[in-house]
């Protein structure tokens, strides 16, 4: 390398001697243009299209998950049913943060059991429990038609809840073991 300095250094007046001929900087651009032209690709004509394109069937598919998601009709049907018994607004208002969590949870569930089986197998136990719960949840509601100001029935109910969302906060730790 060092030979290649002083070889270049001892002749620079040979090298910087000649000037190219007059119109060489426009030939050498049109030649430049010309083999771009020719190696442009389809993609890079039309990419933007397909991004267009890809973009809008992305969000289409978001829309037709979220507004297809069972659960969300599970948790509107059941911030229904607490609308509809009559319960204190303060009580309606608990339920209805418990069912919000609850939702998220098994959002949650779902987007980690769907690459693994056994995982699955947690989430079909998880639905029993939850199912257990709503058993439970009808049966409190029944002894409160009876006794509409029994202070240990409301407050079951708000129990009854809250476990369901400590439940799926323990499958969800599971889940997260299970997948490291």
């Amino acid at each position: 390398m060092k030979k290649l300095d002083e070889i270049i250094g001892k002749n620079k007046e040979a090298f910087n001697s000649n000037e190219p001929p007059k119109g060489h900087f426009d030939r050498f651009q049109g030649k430049l243009t010309k083999y771009h032209e020719e190696r442009e690709s389809w993609f890079s004509r039309y990419g933007i299209v397909l991004r267009i394109a890809a973009s809008v069937i992305v969000f289409i598919t978001i829309g037709l998950v979220y507004y297809s998601n069972p659960l969300k009709n599970f948790v509107q049907t059941i911030s229904q049913q607490v609308e509809d018994t009559g319960l204190p607004q303060e009580l309606q208002e608990a339920i209805h943060y418990y069912n919000i969590i609850t939702d998220k949870r098994m959002g949650q569930i779902d987007q980690l059991t769907a690459s693994n089986d056994d995982a699955g197998k947690i989430r079909k136990m998880a639905m029993k429990e939850l199912e257990t719960l709503d058993e439970n949840k009808a049966e409190l509601e029944n002894d409160l038609a009876g006794n509409p100001s029994n202070e240990r029935i409301l407050n079951a109910l708000v129990i009854n809840r809250k476990k369901q969302a400590e439940i799926l906060n323990r499958i969800i730790i599971t889940l997260q073991r299970t997948q490291r």
